[in-house]
């Protein structure tokens, strides 16, 4: 190549280096000063594909966070959908309890009554799901929200239902149709217990 050629192709290519983006005129220089017998349309045809890659290079060196995936969005979802709907359930639970309670106090009967009568020791397991089941539904609807005591999660639900059902049994001692036993005590701590171990893990495992 005579120096003609090389003078007309170097004009030639800082010409493309003045019309193209500012971020590819490094690139370009280099092109230039390498005095390579490149054809214009592809030199201008890498310089325009280098920004779209510098800018790929950019986010994959800065730890750009990883798109949160369709299935797990939806989970998320689902779970955020669920609160208002199991806060209805834990109230109307709820209800449900203080009206079996009632019953109990005026020695009134009914059909959970008799299916508990008829269940072996369907007194300690009806103690077991009632009480267990509430802490489940106000875990739920809380969110699982707790406090740190002595570097401990203490979570509000657990508490709160916990000093219902103690102040409950308790009171069983001063009514005349009930008497305090330690085994519907013992019983609901159980119930309490093994429930708020299986919610907690759940919904850690989808937050």
């Amino acid at each position: 190549m005579n120096k003609a050629v090389k003078d007309t192709k170097q004009q030639s290519n800082k010409a493309i280096c003045n019309v193209i983006n500012t971020d590819t005129k490094a690139h370009c220089k280099t092109y230039v000063i390498a005095d390579m017998d490149i054809p214009q349309q592809n030199l201008q045809s890498n310089l325009q594909q280098t920004p779209q890659q510098s800018t790929q290079d950019i986010e994959s060196q800065s730890g750009a966070t990883t798109p949160v995936s369709s299935e797990q969005h939806g989970v998320k979802s689902r779970v955020r959908t669920q609160v208002p709907l199991l806060s209805l359930a834990l109230v109307s639970f709820a209800i449900f309890i203080g009206w079996i309670i009632y019953q109990a106090n005026i020695g009134g009967n009914n059909i959970f009554f008799d299916l508990v009568r008829v269940v072996p020791y369907g007194d300690k397991v009806g103690h077991m799901m009632l009480f267990g089941t509430l802490t489940s539904l106000a875990l739920i609807a809380s969110r699982a929200a707790y406090f740190n005591l002595f570097e401990r999660k203490i979570y509000y639900a657990i508490v709160v239902i916990s000093t219902l059902v103690f102040i409950e049994e308790v009171s069983q001692g001063f009514i005349a149709t009930r008497t305090f036993d330690i085994g519907d005590l013992t019983a609901d701590a159980v119930g309490i217990t093994l429930f708020s171990v299986i919610t907690i893990k759940w919904i850690s495992r989808n937050r």
